[in-house]
Order: C-alpha cells, then structure tokens, then sequence
C-alpha cells in the first residue's frame, strides 16, 4: 500500500504511535492506580462516591470505585477489568493488582526511553513471572489451627470499620465458612455461595448474625397447612401449577352457558393430574418458582403437604444444593429420584414480616442477617462480608496462605535480582525492573500508615536479608507500631490464591499494554480523551 492510500485509509482517524502511544498508555494507567492507591491496606482511606443522582456511597473497596468510576481511556479500561477479574476469582486483592500493573508499567518505559526495546522487556517480564510462581509454592505456609483461619479473614477486613465490627464480621465468617464445608473423598469443598444474605435496617452492625439454614422471606400458601417439620422431603418445581394459559393473544366464544363449567371443569381436571403426580410422590414440602392455583392449594392442603409459591432463583438454587434435590420443570415430569431432604423446616415472625427457615441435610446452608443504621452501612458490611467469606473458604479448601505487610513482595524482590544475575543480557534489567515493581506494594502500604516509605522499605530489606531463609519470608512492615515484625505470628495472612491471580492479571495487562505501539482513533467518537491527536491538529 502507497503511502497515498495509507492518508487517505486513516483520513478520518487520529494516530498515536510509537513512543507517544506508550507514554499516554502508562500515563492512563498511572493515573487509575494514583485514584485508588490511598485505599490500600487497614489505614488505607475511603473514597466518596457521588453519582449522577445525587446519591452517595463511602467505601474503600478499590474494585468498587473503580466500578462506578466514568473512565473513557480503553488502557484504563483494560486495568479495570483485570481488577473485576481479581473480584470475581478470588475476591481480594484488587487494588494491589492495578498498582503493581502500573508500577511495572512505569519500570518498563525508564527501559524503553533508554534504548531496550518492548519485546525484550516482555521476555523478562514473562521470565520473572514464572519464577515467581515458583516463589510463592515455596513460600506458602500449610495452616491446620481455626485461629489461623480467623487472622487471614480478619487480614481482609483490615480496612473496613473499627475493631469491634472486624472482630464480629470474622467470627461470624469463619462460622458460615465452616458450616457450608464439605469433606469429600478429593478433600474439602466450601462453596461461598451457599450463604445467604440478608439485611434488617435497625441496630447497628455488631448486632448482625447468622442463622443455621436457609431463611426466605415466604410463608406458606395457606394458614391451615403445617408450618413446622422436624424431618421430610422437598420437591423444587421450575414453574407454577396453574391454568395453562395460551402463548398467544386469543379469544374465546361460548355459545351455551354450559360450555363455561365444562371450560372450567377440563381447567380443574388438568390441574388435578398434576397435583395426583405430586401425591404419588409424597413430598413433605412442595416449593414452586411461580404461582400456585387456589384450587391446586386447596389439594394439596388436603394431602397435607406445604406449599411455598413464587420463590426467587436464586433461593431456588441454594435450596435444591441444600437439600440435594433436583429442580424439574413442571409436576408432571417428576420422579421419586427428584427429591430432596432436608433435616427441619419452620417459620418464624421477624418484625411482623414471617420468614420461612429450611436447613438441608448434604449442605445445611447459613444466612447471614446484617443489621445497620443505613442502607450504605449495610452494602459495606456486604460487600465486606462476601470477600472474606470467599478468602475463608479458599484456606479450608487450600489450607496454604502467605505473610502479608508486604512480606510476601519484599521476598519476590529479593530473591528476583539474586536470580537476573544468571542472565547476561538485557531481560536481567527487566527482571530487575519487574522486581522494583513488586516493592510497590509495602511502600505504599508504609505511604497510607503515615511511615516514611525510603526508611521502612531499606529496614525490611536489610531485615529480610539477615534473617533465616525459613523467617525471610515471614517479616513484613508492621504499620502500628513501624516496626519489622513476623507477619505470620501477628496473624497478618493472605491466601496463596490472591497472590498469584494479582500476578497474573498485572502481569499478563502490562505484557499487553507494552505490545501496543499503534493508537487508532475515529475523530468523530465523542469518547477520545483529551489530548489524543493534539500534536497532529497542531502541527
């Protein structure tokens, strides 16, 4: 292609290439991790968030500014959804995973702008990665104590309200973690999303608990069936049992007043075959997603069989993993093998609303009721509970965590610039620069504690360096006292899960970043930031 045809290929499009598309691309990504950098650990600070509405949210929840955060730049982007990722596979570590991508990004251009081309920092970005990897499995410490589960859950409530509100939100998550674990022949299971939560405004935060079971806001169809089982079986239906309705707008036209009861008599006929296959398989519980037919709950009030109606999907899955049962689409394609079992039912009346409690036999379930004097307090406790339920549940699941305080970084640094000495050419200068990027972490963790970071970041090194090669790892910056302590025995833990997923993401966003040398942007899209194609119009 001409250059000719090339101008008018790109007539309508704004280009950034070269040096000036990397620098504006760590300039973005440098600006994302400054936004949330203040939020990292328990001294970290809280952001306000103001939306269009007016409405105001208080969190210092990284992934959660980031999400209602109105970013343009597509890097930015790209950086936000490596964090989203973070959140939704090991529920921690979010912010520590824009920042150490940043802070790799910013290394690799003090490269770049002295003559070390990008692929060559991609190579030792990729071969620092690796050996970190194997850093971690040798650094992971196997836990068996219950308090040792309390401290990593506590770790990742260090920055959500006083003492008192960690104290009680990682008890009463050690608690659900515990009572939702599974042993089985492969090990434990523990699945996060078989507790539910539920909220209850009033109070305040401390006084929020949980209840053994699984806790719907439902009562039964009728006052007169049975409200409390001790012991039986559920059948869980995808549906209603109801009139049969037409897919299509239709109408109906009866020339004999007596076509109106047969009509009705062949609706009730209808309706009975289901209800008769229901009682052939004598459920105690009968649950359905949509609505129950009066005349269906009246048969079934017969039978004595309770019957709950309009259930959410999302109860409808956590009752049928509780009771081991199986979800059919409607009654009459039910079998006996469908059932589930549960091991007690009952309703109680919180604050004049009545509340259906089922606990399952395979996996009890726990709901968690959390109390609050506002709706954003309640968010908070939340999204706070819902992370370190996750965090709890990988340690039973894992039992392997790593010291946090930046212990864990400091060690990866260390031991990477002993390990690019092996290497003669230039991928040592990016292993190192990969290594300086992971010191991000305890120096910011030392910035938000009010410490001086040179000061902190030089003692923990020396300290780390003169220590046993089994205690290196462990010693990590204690941000109360400024001192360098052994973050294993103070209980300051972190899952091995968290680490190498924020490696991963970090790394694999940078790698990609730093292969873009090419910026292409449609002058009319009203979404290029500002300043792209500045140089070009004025020139």
């Amino acid at each position: 292609m001409s250059g000719g045809d090339e101008a008018q290929l790109l007539n309508d499009t704004s280009r950034i290439k070269g040096k000036e598309a990397l620098f504006r691309n760590i300039e973005a990504a440098d600006a994302l991790s400054e936004a949330i950098k203040s939020t990292l650990g328990p001294k970290g600070l809280d952001k306000m968030l103001v939306s269009d509405n007016g409405s105001v949210k208080i969190t210092n929840d990284g992934v959660t500014v980031l999400k209602n955060a109105k970013i343009e730049h597509p890097i930015a982007k790209m950086l936000i959804d490596i964090a989203i990722n973070q959140e939704n596979t090991v529920q921690d570590g979010t912010t520590t995973s824009v920042l150490l991508a940043s802070e790799l990004l910013q290394n690799a251009w003090e490269l770049y702008v002295k003559g070390i081309h990008p692929s060559i920092i991609v190579n030792g970005y990729s071969l620092a990665y690796n050996k970190c990897n194997e850093l971690i499995e040798k650094f992971a410490i196997k836990i068996t104590e219950d308090n040792l589960l309390e401290s990593a859950t506590k770790t990742s409530l260090s920055g959500i309200g006083g003492l008192k509100l960690q104290d009680t939100l990682t008890r009463l998550t050690c608690k659900a973690a515990k009572g939702i674990s599974i042993s089985q022949n492969s090990g434990i299971t523990a699945n996060p999303n078989n507790v539910k939560i539920i909220s209850q405004k009033g109070g305040v935060a401390t006084d929020s608990y949980l209840v053994e079971g699984l806790v719907l806001a439902k009562q039964a169809c009728s006052p007169d069936m049975k409200r409390n089982h001790e012991e039986g079986t559920i059948l869980i239906i995808d549906g209603g049992i109801e009139k049969r309705k037409t897919t299509i707008q239709s109408k109906i036209n009866f020339s004999d007043p007596s076509m109106i009861s047969a009509f009705r008599d062949k609706e009730l006929e209808l309706i009975s075959k289901q209800i008769e296959n229901i009682i052939q398989l004598k459920p105690t519980i009968v649950v359905c997603r949509e609505g129950i037919d009066d005349a269906a709950i009246r048969l079934l009030e017969k039978s004595g069989i309770t019957a709950y109606r309009r259930v959410e999907r999302n109860d409808f899955e956590l009752l049928s993993r509780a009771c081991s049962a199986s979800i059919v689409a409607s009654p009459m394609s039910a079998k006996k093998s469908d059932l589930g079992i549960f091991c007690e039912s009952y309703e109680e009346n919180w604050a004049g609303v009545v509340h259906w409690i089922l606990k399952g036999t395979k996996q009890s379930g726990v709901t968690l009721v959390i109390r609050g004097s506002s709706e954003q307090l309640i968010q908070e406790i939340e999204i706070s509970f819902s992370d370190a339920l996750a965090v709890a549940c990988q340690i039973i699941e894992n039992g392997k965590v790593l010291s946090g305080g930046g212990a864990t970084q400091m060690a990866l640094s260390r031991t990477l610039k002993e390990w690019s000495q092996e290497f003669e050419g230039r991928e040592s200068l990016a292993i190192l620069a990969y290594a300086d990027a992971l010191e991000i972490i305890p120096r910011t963790l030392a910035i938000n504690a009010g410490l001086d970071p040179i000061d902190q970041i030089l003692a923990l090194n020396a300290a780390q360096a003169s220590a046993k090669s089994g205690l290196s790892s462990k010693l990590g910056i204690n941000i109360h006292n400024s001192t360098i302590s052994n973050m294993y025995d103070l209980g300051v833990i972190e899952t091995i899960q968290n680490h190498k997923q924020c490696l991963a993401g970090s790394t694999s966003a940078a790698i990609s970043i730093l292969r873009i040398d090419d910026v292409l942007w449609a002058k009319n899209d009203p979404t290029i930031p500002e300043g792209i194609g500045e140089e070009e119009d004025h020139e």
